[in-house]
């Protein structure tokens, strides 16, 4: 099992983000168990841990209370760049890599989008995306443009989020038991919330 850092991110193995419950103020308690929730304040479903709730207990080696079994938290892996996948700048300007083999130390070939004009502009940047090796990150590095994704959620009549995530289907009344009531589309970035609203 891999060694886990609790003051740094975390994730299910399934890619799921957690983080430390703020309801749980002695982190680890008094047995070492540490409480997690899902950063995105969906509740946790059967396939991600031994049952469902809004709160996973975790040993310090990452395997649940009470259940045991295989590792299911791991620290977040550092998001790295990855020039063959879509790319835009840190300021989130439009950008396309036309060559990864140009000359002298920053290989990168790039088109950006002007700001001054309409068109673009040839720059060049290192083989990770940066712009300079000063050590800092800089508006006009080039990151991998965010993988976008959602989630639903049911709006109670009390105004609460209800306890489940909802799938797609089941949120549009096309399920075979729809939800008809109010939903809340979350959108993600990376796994980050960005946006919320009711469908």
């Amino acid at each position: 099992m891999t060694k886990i850092d609790w003051t740094k991110p975390l994730e299910l193995t399934d890619g799921t983000p957690v983080k430390l419950d703020p309801g749980h103020l002695n982190n680890p308690d008094s047995r070492g168990d540490y409480y997690l929730v899902r950063s995105d304040g969906l509740g946790f479903t059967e396939g991600q841990t031994r049952g469902a709730g809004d709160v996973l207990i975790a040993q310090p080696d990452g395997t649940e209370w009470f259940h045991g079994g295989p590792q299911r938290v791991r620290n977040t892996a550092v998001p790295t760049f990855d020039p063959t996948k879509p790319v835009q700048t840190r300021d989130g300007r439009k950008a396309r890599i036309l060559s990864t083999e140009g000359p002298g130390e920053k290989p990168l070939v790039v088109a950006l989008q002007r700001t001054d004009r309409a068109g673009e502009v040839l720059v060049s940047r290192y083989a990770d995306g940066h712009v300079s090796r000063a050590g800092r990150e800089m508006p006009h590095d080039l990151i991998n443009v965010p993988e976008r994704t959602h989630a639903y959620r049911s709006i109670q009549p009390d105004g609460a989020l209800g306890p489940k995530a909802l799938s797609k289907l089941a949120a549009q009344g096309s399920h075979a038991m729809p939800y008809t009531g109010p939903v809340l589309k979350l959108t993600f970035e990376d796994g980050r919330p960005v946006a919320a609203e009711i469908v």
